[in-house]
């Protein structure tokens, strides 16, 4: 039971790295998908597909309030 708060952590942080690593596959869809889209809209889009992980966090963040 001692080991408890340090299986926590490490489950933590696995957590964190695959939602980064989600987050990176997605972020290249979306990069992908600004390929398809006209030129006039193209800068827009890959501004949007372009946010840090951080930065999808800190927007999610705001959603929730």
């Amino acid at each position: 039971m001692r080991n408890t708060p340090v299986i926590i952590i490490i489950l933590l942080t696995l957590s964190a790295c695959s939602n980064a690593a989600w987050y990176k596959g997605m972020q290249t869809r979306e990069q992908n998908q600004c390929l398809t889209v006209p030129p006039s809209e193209y800068d827009n889009c890959m501004k949007n597909a372009n946010d840090s992980y951080g930065e999808y966090q800190d927007k999610q963040k705001e959603l929730d309030k």
